[in-house]
């Protein structure tokens, strides 16, 4: 399976994290997003790229373990500066689903 998600980028995302990396939105979090988020794209048809990216950034800039109503918008803005790095060749549609995805992930 070809991923975007590169060591290089979950240690980005890993530096700005607030909040406890084993916690319940940490990074084993992501990995059931990204495992569930896959058994979906294979029955729905979504777009496995954008569904791989939103499991890594959907709770990146979480705040808290409890009631954060800002971080979704958070995660799609810190999705947003690594567009020119870590998303350069992410197509500019597939970057907007994204940055929809993660914005719109607490409302």
């Amino acid at each position: 399976m070809i991923t975007m998600i590169t060591p290089a980028l979950i240690t980005e995302i890993r530096n700005q994290f607030q909040i406890n990396w084993h916690g319940i939105h940490g990074i084993s979090h992501w990995a059931r997003v990204f495992e569930n988020g896959m058994r979906i794209t294979d029955q729905t048809g979504a777009n496995r790229t954008v569904v791989q990216l939103f499991s890594i950034f959907h709770d990146a800039c979480r705040h808290n373990e409890g009631i954060d109503p800002k971080h979704g918008p958070r995660g799609a803005e810190l999705a947003a500066q690594y567009r020119a790095t870590h998303l350069q060749s992410l197509p500019d549609d597939d970057f907007e689903q994204l940055f929809i995805a993660c914005f719109l992930h607490t409302s």
